[in-house]
């Protein structure tokens, strides 16, 4: 069963490819694509964009740009509490809910990956404020219910092959389709 959105000369964006979830996507994703497709590779880290380019195949052309995004705003991810982040989330699942209904032709997911073992996991595992969530996130690392960045992208293309949600769906890893 092949993915709709991935078949044909595609162009796929991909933010935070150098590491973690956005590099896994990178890699699984460009091994589905067909030959013309191009992939577009967006990180701060240069060198590790070159090692992501690395693993998608041949027939796909590939274009890295080592950019720092979070250089458009002046707030950075360290300063911002739990409160923001979840705010941002809200409005993030609002903005696909609304662009879902005012563009009825694409193909709108709001994935959730859970909890993945990643740069961003270790810094909440450390630093996060709130004792209980603190407790609970380090629990999940102790034993071990993590998830890997492979789990997760290859829950988001099962997801994807199904295609059991409508377009704008909040679909978390842990969901039943």
């Amino acid at each position: 069963m092949s993915i709709e959105a991935l078949s044909g000369k595609v162009f796929l964006l991909v933010t935070g490819a150098s590491r973690g979830i956005g590099r896994q996507i990178a890699i699984t994703f460009s091994s589905m694509l067909e030959e013309g497709s191009r992939v577009l590779l967006l990180a701060r880290n240069k060198d590790a964009l070159q090692e992501v380019a690395k693993n998608i195949p041949s027939k796909i052309k590939v274009c890295t740009i080592s950019a720092d995004l979070s250089k458009s705003t002046d707030t950075k991810f360290e300063g911002v509490g739990c409160g923001q982040y979840c705010s941002v989330k809200a409005a993030r699942e609002m903005y696909f809910k609304v662009f879902a209904l005012e563009n009825p032709d694409v193909n709108v997911l709001n994935y959730a990956p859970g909890p993945v073992d990643t740069d961003m996991f270790t810094m909440v595992c450390e630093k996060i404020i709130d004792p209980k969530a603190k407790k609970a996130f380090n629990e999940m690392r102790e034993k071990k219910t993590v998830l890997t960045t492979e789990q997760t992208v290859n829950r988001l293309v099962q997801v994807l092959k199904e295609h059991k949600y409508n377009s704008a769906d909040h679909v978390d890893y842990y969901d039943k389709l």
